[in-house]
């Protein structure tokens, strides 16, 4: 897996990059990537176009237009070095997905995916499974290992390729499932069927096999702000919100299973969580794997 055009804009600040570069770069290694292309190898004229409308581009380079060596970017080349002889990533022990399709021009007739707030939602993700002490690797090709999806769009063969998967014994939790993408492969998948949408400026939901029940998650932030009711068909109801109405389901198809709900919990933090903020959605986490996986 390529990581590329990664870099900081903090590039005039060298030890705020060199902390960014010594933290970042090893998650990548352990997170599955092997391989690291820099944005940019040098400085370049501001003025060209169609770099000029973000000039802030011009100093991203490894090295200055006198091709000096940026001060900050060391621990990028002594991370380089290190491969050769760095131990191989933990196996993993959970997968997080990544659509196979992210822009509208992949899509062709999907509905795209907007790159930067899934980002965002996966990163969220990645830090709660791995504070849980799961080894976590991103893939497109899920295996015998439990996946978790955070919300974005999946195309009908995706949806179709997934119920396959999870009938042959994966277990899977989904976040986040969008009202748009729904159709009858979905309906298939989730065992429920989309019934509403509400405008409200809360759910606030327990989860019923939390190993504390007195424990209330409050969503207040909604993919285009709806919140997505659904009546269970073939899945059996392990959330509800206070009203008593179901918010959280388990489908159990074939040989596996899907813990599902159209509440997205990587968006609730928002952009700069406190500690007590982020401990309280870890423990979420820890709840709704624990059903998926016993």
């Amino acid at each position: 897996m390529l990581l590329q055009e990664f870099g900081t804009l903090g590039a005039l600040a060298p030890q705020p990059q060199r902390d960014y570069l010594s933290a970042f770069l090893p998650k990548c290694w352990q997170a599955g990537a092997n391989g690291f292309l820099w944005w940019c190898l040098k400085d370049f004229d501001e003025t060209i176009p169609p770099y000029s409308s973000n000039p802030f581009e011009a100093h991203l380079g490894l090295f200055d237009l006198e091709n000096n060596l940026r001060p900050g970017t060391e621990p990028f080349f002594e991370f380089g070095r290190s491969l050769a002889e760095r131990p191989e990533p933990k196996e993993a022990t959970i997968h997080l997905y990544l659509p196979k399709s992210l822009t509208a021009v992949e899509n062709g007739d999907d509905p795209p995916n907007e790159t930067e707030s899934l980002a965002i939602r996966m990163t969220h993700c990645y830090s709660h499974l791995t504070e849980l002490d799961h080894s976590v690797s991103v893939t497109q090709m899920p295996d015998r290992l439990p996946l978790v999806i955070t919300s974005c769009n999946l195309g009908i063969q995706e949806q179709r390729d997934l119920t396959d998967w999870v009938a042959s014994g994966g277990l899977l939790l989904m976040h986040g499932v969008r009202w748009h993408s729904w159709g009858p492969s979905y309906s298939r998948l989730l065992g429920a069927e989309l019934s509403d949408l509400v405008g409200t400026p809360s759910v606030q939901v327990n989860l019923d096999q939390t190993s504390q029940p007195e424990e209330v998650y409050t969503f207040t932030q909604f993919a285009e702000g709806l919140f997505v009711r659904c009546e269970p068909t073939t899945s059996r109801v392990v959330g509800r919100d206070l009203s008593g109405e179901p918010v959280v389901f388990c489908h159990e198809v074939g040989k596996g299973k899907i813990v599902w709900t159209t509440l997205s919990p990587e968006d609730q933090a928002g952009p700069n969580p406190t500690e007590e903020s982020l401990v309280h959605w870890r423990s979420w986490f820890g709840a709704i794997l624990s059903i998926v996986l016993h």
